[in-house]
């Protein structure tokens, strides 16, 4: 009975249930140093608690075994829910390190997963790929993200750390608040530099903002010069962020406004068109999602709130919302 409720269990969600005790056998090593071998088995001993959480227990087994039938028998030995079982070879100039899970119920393989990398160093990040592909609903080639990527994934278009590049913005800005009430739609653009480490960002950028209303009489621009930071929530390809800046901005506002004009008895009611513009401090929130994350070229969706501390026609701060997606290349 809990053979079959594990299983469903586990065809259903993709991975491998987390079971009480786990065993993992010693490698089989073909053509590679039997001290690799045992620190492969080690490193994945050490990831695999780690995912499964302080419930489950993860021993080392006496013996190697390449088969299903031969892991059965010695999970049986050991007294374990699950045995994995491991082989290190060499292919060319490759290592390839495999891994295969056994239920020692039934003896049926429930995950078996391959890697081949470029050196040895790289059994570190393949130790933590299988552990993630062994709990999860992933296959290992879906696991890859940032400090736990192989040295020939790291070759463009994949990346092991953070990276910078020149990053291009296109956004949609909505005025709201008292000195651009009577201002429509508009769009804004810019041009910086993203620096990226693993949990944070940094980008300076410049910027040009405009009204795309026909109505001449009520435009507005806008040249922010400003410097954020974002704090990053994930290393893989589909990482949230959230953060903010602050910097300079220039700010023209033209509108109309009703004036009224009294000489003598006679009152003289007309519209005037007048412009004010200045320079000020300003500030804005953002938060949204960064794509792609392991790749060189990433991309963003993003939302701002930002205010211009400044005074135009008497009304205070200008405030924008904005839609923003950008690019890093």
């Amino acid at each position: 009975m809990r053979t079959g409720v594990l299983m469903c269990v586990a065809l259903l969600a993709g991975g491998v249930a987390q079971a009480d005790t786990w065993g993992i056998l010693e490698p089989v090593a073909r053509e590679v140093a039997a001290s690799d071998a045992q620190t492969y088995r080690e490193l994945l001993q050490s990831e695999l608690s780690r995912q499964l959480g302080g419930g489950a227990q993860v021993t080392l087994i006496t013996g190697a075994c390449s088969d299903a039938g031969c892991a059965h028998q010695a999970g049986q030995r050991a007294g374990v829910d699950y045995v994995v079982t491991l082989t290190l070879g060499t292919l060319g100039t490759k290592l390839v390190a495999t891994a295969a899970v056994v239920d020692v119920d039934d003896g049926a393989t429930l995950r078996s997963e391959r890697m081949a990398i470029d050196r040895v160093e790289d059994l570190e990040a393949v130790a933590t790929r299988l552990a993630i592909a062994f709990t999860t609903s992933k296959h290992v080639n879906e696991t890859a993200e940032l400090g736990a990527i192989t040295k020939t994934e790291e070759r463009p278009p994949t990346r092991r750390h953070g990276d910078s590049g020149v990053s291009f913005h296109i956004k949609g800005v909505v005025p709201f608040g008292s000195a651009l009430a009577d201002h429509q739609f508009g769009m804004g653009f810019d041009l910086g530099f993203w620096y990226e480490a693993l949990a944070f960002s940094i980008e300076p950028r410049v910027g040009f903002r405009f009204d795309t209303s026909r109505d001449e009489r009520r435009t507005y621009y806008a040249v922010p010069i400003d410097l954020s930071a974002q704090y990053i929530l994930g290393l893989g390809d589909f990482a949230p962020f959230f953060g903010g800046g602050m910097g300079a901005r220039w700010t023209y506002i033209a509108t109309v406004q009703t004036v009224t004009d009294s000489g003598g008895f006679v009152q003289t009611v007309h519209e005037a068109e007048p412009e004010d513009h200045a320079w000020g401090f300003g500030a804005f929130a953002r938060a949204g999602v960064l794509l792609f994350r392991t790749y060189s070229v990433r991309m963003m969706l993003g939302f701002e709130y930002d205010v211009t501390f400044v005074d135009l026609h008497g009304l205070s701060f200008p405030q924008t919302f904005q839609v923003d997606l950008g690019i890093v290349f």
